[in-house]
């Protein structure tokens, strides 16, 4: 049953590539859950201590706050048919840089032990002013490492606000791995429905956990999106290749800016 899902994946990616053209850059979300969470910041906290008491576990529960499928549908009936990852990497916005054409700050970042086996680092022009946060791959998504018949790489990165902190909108670029030498690369847009799915934001949080199950994006947010864990569908990626100063509906159409 696993190998006929993967095949229905395959096929409904290849329709999509065929009627659909143009970068995908924007992603809906499906389920939002909130947590919070307490700590206590010494060099010897101690042993764990139980909670018992409601008023002190009630804050911890996890509360799901599903985007109606109406909306969903709404934004995609207004932006145009989702596409999947399939048809996100086949029109990539650029390509990493083998460890031989890194800057040597670039190369300081390194690890020194275990040294890296292969190294690739981003060009400059593509991350000025983000911020790089968590990764997850196509390994985590399924057990042969691929999905469907790609390796990939998700990298997350948030726009760096004033303060260097990165609070601002959030993106991910799903990276073609299949290709060592020359891995490839597409921005995808982190993104909020608003208005029962008539428009959307940007996710406005440093993306500072990520991981890719099954066919479920899952990203950690902060303070600014109330400490929520987001879940994006990788099969509902909308297309938004306008221009603009900011993510959403604008007079040219749909942005990612």
């Amino acid at each position: 049953m696993k190998h006929r899902g993967r095949h229905r994946r395959r096929r409904r990616g290849r329709a999509l590539r065929a009627t659909l053209a143009g970068t995908a850059l924007a992603l809906t979300a499906a389920a939002t859950m909130i947590t919070t969470s307490q700590a206590t910041d010494a060099d010897d906290p101690g042993p764990l201590k139980p909670l018992t008491a409601s008023a002190e576990t009630t804050p911890l529960r996890l509360t799901e706050h599903d985007v109606p499928r109406a909306a969903l549908d709404r934004l995609s009936a207004s932006m145009g048919r989702p596409v999947g990852v399939r048809t996100v990497l086949a029109d990539p916005d650029g390509a990493l840089r083998d460890a031989a054409d890194c800057t040597a700050d670039d190369r300081r970042a390194l690890p020194v032990e275990p040294a890296a086996a292969r190294a690739y680092c981003w060009p400059d022009e593509a991350t000025e002013g983000w911020r790089p946060g968590a990764v997850t791959t196509s390994g985590d998504a399924d057990d042969d490492g691929r999905w469907g018949e790609h390796r990939v790489v998700v990298s997350g990165w948030s726009r760096a606000d004033a303060s260097g902190d990165g609070d601002g909108p959030a993106r991910v670029a799903f990276v073609d791995a299949g290709d060592r030498e020359r891995p490839r690369y597409t921005w995808v847009l982190l993104a909020v429905p608003v208005d029962g799915g008539r428009d959307y934001r940007g996710l406005g949080s440093a993306v500072s956990g990520m991981v890719w199950y099954q066919d479920k994006l899952l990203v950690t947010a902060g303070r600014g999106e109330d400490s929520a864990l987001y879940v994006y569908d990788v099969d509902r990626i909308q297309r938004a290749a306008a221009p603009g100063t900011s993510p959403g509906r604008g007079p040219g159409g749909p942005s990612a800016a």
